[in-house]
């Protein structure tokens, strides 16, 4: 069962260096009936003959991060409950339990049916497998294994009113697809929807301006913190830190339940249809806020300290 949960997790990262190779158009070209369904299967196998065969055959110059991965990781992973990517802090849904802040909401772009979607989902496990590493330092990949809501379902499509967007939580989708890279995510919030209520939730996104983290405790260091980097070119620049230290080693802290007002939600909806009925009246539209929001808010301050604060 490991074996198969880590194949399935180095599929996911070799494809997002898949596009870069010719083995798709080989199955193309040999008449293969179902593509797809033989990459997924095959696809790790070829790689790494296929890298092989460069280094030690035709002799090529191969890139060393490039040749590390085709030797697949190691089959021991380490399982976090929070990381910190480029300063945002996310947390798993177990971890988050009885806290006051909310940090497990993901969304990631994908494709679906051959168009381009907004994926929601929260966070189960935070993974980190390792490579081969060189003097230089360790070689690790960070993923997420996430639950993806239900968005295009009969009964759970998403709602749109213009001014919020509400999703169903309960129903999933690409439950064989539960992993993406820790930097493709974008955390989201989710808030009671007091219009559908029962299990449908309002995504909230927001822009991360200055970002701070307070510890708990003024004497509190991070353990074992550990700065990755990642191969793919998308990802150049873009850090990702644990600092809880393992899951086995986490202990869970005892706080009061915390829930959002219902009447939030209302109060915003009302507050947005108001303001839109305003501008729709007005002889001409305000772009300040348009201009605002799409200038440079300046730079993003790294966090160096644990914090379970609200400070998004």
């Amino acid at each position: 069962m490991e074996l198969i949960f880590l194949e399935h997790q180095v599929l996911h990262i070799l494809n997002m260096i898949m596009k870069k190779w010719i083995y798709k158009k080989e199955l193309e070209n040999e008449g293969c009936p179902n593509v797809q369904k033989t990459l997924e299967k095959q696809f790790s196998r070829w790689f790494k003959k296929h890298i092989t065969k460069l280094c030690y055959v035709d002799r090529q110059d191969i890139n060393d991060e490039l040749f590390a991965l085709s030797c697949e990781p190691d089959l021991r992973v380490r399982i976090y409950s929070a990381c910190l990517v480029n300063g945002v802090r996310f947390h798993n849904v177990d971890r988050e339990k009885n806290r006051r802040t909310q940090n497990s909401g993901i969304m990631v772009e994908g494709t679906h049916d051959n168009q381009e979607i907004d994926f929601y989902g929260s966070l189960k496990e935070i993974i980190e497998i390792r490579y081969n590493a060189d003097s230089s330092g360790d070689r690790t990949v960070v993923l997420f294994r996430c639950d993806w809501f239900d968005t295009h379902g009969k009964k759970f499509r998403m709602k749109e009113d213009g001014f919020f967007k509400s999703i169903n939580h309960g129903s999933l989708w690409y439950k064989d697809d539960p992993f993406i890279l820790a930097t493709q995510a974008t955390k989201v919030f989710y808030l009671l929807d007091t219009k559908y209520h029962e299990k449908w939730r309002v995504v909230q996104k927001f822009s991360h301006k200055h970002l701070w983290s307070v510890a708990e405790n003024d004497n509190e260091d991070i353990p074992n913190a550990v700065v990755l980097s990642y191969q793919d070119n998308d990802c150049e620049g873009v850090h990702v830190q644990l600092t809880e230290g393992c899951l086995e080693n986490d202990q869970p802290v005892s706080e009061g339940g915390f829930r959002v007002d219902a009447n939030v939600v209302d109060d915003l909806r009302t507050q947005r249809e108001a303001e839109g009925q305003q501008d729709e009246s007005g002889d001409s539209e305000d772009e300040t806020g348009w201009q605002y929001v799409s200038d440079n808010e300046g730079p993003t301050f790294p966090l160096e300290d644990d914090d379970d604060s609200d400070y998004e």
